[in-house]
């Protein structure tokens, strides 16, 4: 099961985001309540199920803050586009503590994505840098089973 969002993440990213959306919908002639039901059935439809802001994961928290981008600012296409990425970059940021913990250069990295992904590191999509960080994962667990033997 994944892992819930804490409450840093709901008071700091989660509701000052769909705030700013529920301004542009009021503003636009739909009542709160309007707007909150809005807020649930982007629940819905990102979770599959009706839940609480408090039963999101990582993965739904970010589908849910491109809904809301969606509706707050329309026009600007470079915040939906880093808030699409957002799962890549999450990826991406494991693969560089385990990089910077094991003192790999990027061309490692670059090798493995090559090996793994049969692309380069920076074009990989989710999916392919997931299997990029397992790889990378395995590699260390073996390097510490050998450095402690």
């Amino acid at each position: 099961m994944a892992k819930r969002i804490n409450k840093a993440q709901l008071n700091s990213v989660y509701w000052p985001n769909w705030r700013k959306a529920e301004k542009v919908l009021i503003a636009a002639d739909y009542t709160k309540d309007e707007a909150e039901e809005m807020r649930k059935e982007i629940h819905v439809t990102v979770t599959g199920v009706a839940c609480s802001s408090k039963d999101l994961t990582n993965r739904t928290l970010n589908e849910c803050l491109k809904k809301f981008a969606a509706i707050a600012t329309p026009k600007d296409g470079k915040r939906q586009a880093d808030l699409a990425d957002q799962p890549c970059k999450l990826v991406r940021f494991k693969i560089a503590e385990i990089q910077k913990r094991m003192n790999l250069t990027d061309n490692y990295i670059d090798g493995t994505a090559v090996k793994v992904a049969r692309t380069a590191y920076k074009f990989c999509n989710e999916e392919q840098l997931t299997n990029v960080l397992i790889a990378l994962i395995k590699h260390e667990k073996r390097h510490n089973q050998s450095a402690q033997a």
